[in-house]
């Protein structure tokens, strides 16, 4: 078989392979249930019995990424407590941080790291890092890589508490 099959919504609100079916509307679970093309932006999920809204890139690096983090010019700061990152905040349109709640991995990353914030320090450093650096993460002690730092609007020389991407 070429292509996707077509599946026609028959019966309110049951589930089968591909998707929902809801008052006989496509209801998607995730990029899967998408045909490639689609443009990138604010888009609803339906997994299992739940719904969510998500900011999807079409385009980088190929097809159906769900962003997880957006910073584009500083307007939401990203100095914030525990609730805030395991609930998410700011504007899928704009900058925000998904929530820890939807990730898989939680509290850890795939290097075993825990997730620090201001009023939750869980990493190795005898300090608080996330209060050094003014931003959650995954700390050790304390960073080669951070993406929730202030920022800083391009490069600078300072000891780093802006956005870092060592290599």
């Amino acid at each position: 078989m070429i292509g996707r099959p077509i599946i026609v919504c028959n019966e309110k609100g049951k589930w089968n392979k591909m998707f929902s079916c809801t008052d006989n509307k496509f209801v998607p679970r995730d990029y899967s249930d998408f045909p490639q093309g689609r443009m990138s932006g604010v888009y609803t999920f339906y997994p299992e019995n739940t719904k969510f809204d998500v900011y999807c890139d079409m385009e980088t690096a190929g097809f159906g990424w769900t962003v997880l983090q957006r910073i584009i010019n500083g307007t939401i700061d990203f100095y914030r407590g525990w609730s805030d990152y395991k609930d998410g905040f700011g504007n899928l349109e704009s900058e925000f941080w998904l929530g820890n709640s939807l990730f898989s991995t939680g509290n850890r990353n795939h290097n075993d790291m825990m997730f620090s914030t201001i009023d939750r320090d869980n990493d190795k450093s005898p300090g608080n890092c996330a209060t050094t650096f003014k931003g959650a993460w995954w700390y050790n002690s304390c960073h080669l890589a951070y993406l929730n730092g202030e920022y800083l609007g391009g490069y600078y020389s300072t000891k780093p508490k802006g956005i870092v991407w060592a290599k």
